[in-house]
């Protein structure tokens, strides 16, 4: 090691899951670019050890460029997805912390279809069963599940995909046994959908619609939950037979509407809640 007289905190800080070599690097790099002025802003050693195993250097350099004081950032710096360049705007929105960090690191959870975000953020854990996409949430483009099924309920083209993650996939049988039972046919439009298709979809959009109808009509390429493997937009066959022109006419709509959430399923974007979703 380079730098034997801060063995303890290679050792504290590789109990976050960082290698060896990771952990020195980070550690001699914090004691030669930070410790000296944090202890002039009042931390304390326990408290940038405490620190350390919460924080990256870039948030080091913010707390040292913005002199920030461990009394400004406590309530904030336990909080999954605070942001410490923020912290300023935290303290003067007068919010209680979560609320203040939700309001004002990520205000396009609750926005309008406008298209410009501040900021874009990238999902780390793309495989979550839980996880909020949309336009200015992204996963990888290179993304794929890796446990993508045939789903085996009938699809409306020759060509459409019925594929889907495992677990969505045997809770799409199961809803479409239960409403079959019930006289009605449900059929997949659309299931998962890869980084590229979602692009060509987009682009089409773009070149019909122009901008700024295009961003309210459909995903952008990597914040489509097609490309998660657990979105599926639905039809029936009485749309594909021409007895109904839409599927939201339809007795299987309704009884998907009634039914949907007892097998996992939601209806992702409902009518009249566009300024939260930021799409129709």
């Amino acid at each position: 090691m380079k730098n034997n007289k801060h063995y303890l905190d290679y050792e504290l800080y590789a109990e976050n899951g960082a290698d060896k070599k990771e952990a020195v690097a980070y550690v001699d790099q914090f004691y030669a670019d930070y410790y000296q002025a944090l202890r002039s802003q009042w931390f304390d050693q326990p408290t940038l050890r405490t620190l350390m195993k919460k924080t990256s250097l870039a948030d080091f350099k913010t707390i040292k460029d913005k002199k920030l004081t461990w009394k400004q950032i406590q309530p904030y710096i336990y909080i999954n997805g605070r942001i410490l360049e923020d912290v300023p705007d935290y303290l003067k929105s007068g919010l209680k912390p979560l609320e203040a960090v939700m309001r004002i690191s990520y205000a396009s959870i609750n926005s309008s279809a406008s298209i410009t975000i501040q900021r874009s953020y990238s999902l780390d854990d793309p495989k979550h069963l839980l996880l909020m996409i949309k336009r200015g949430f992204y996963v990888p483009k290179t993304y794929v599940p890796e446990n993508l099924t045939a789903v085996q309920i009938p699809v409306a083209h020759n060509d459409g995909n019925n594929l889907m993650r495992k677990d969505a996939a045997d809770a799409l049988e199961s809803m479409y046994k239960d409403a079959k039972k019930q006289g009605l046919i449900l059929a997949i439009n659309s299931a998962y959908r890869p980084y590229n298709e979602q692009q060509q979809v987009y682009d089409e959009y773009m070149v019909t619609y122009g901008l700024q109808t295009a961003v309210k009509l459909v995903a952008e390429p990597g914040c489509s939950e097609h490309q998660l493997g657990l979105s599926v937009d639905l039809t029936s066959q009485s749309v594909m037979d021409g007895t109904y022109a839409v599927f939201g006419d339809t007795p299987e709509y309704q009884w998907v509407i009634k039914n949907a959430h007892k097998y996992g399923f939601i209806l992702r974007y409902p009518e009249n809640k566009q300024i939260y979703q930021d799409s129709k």
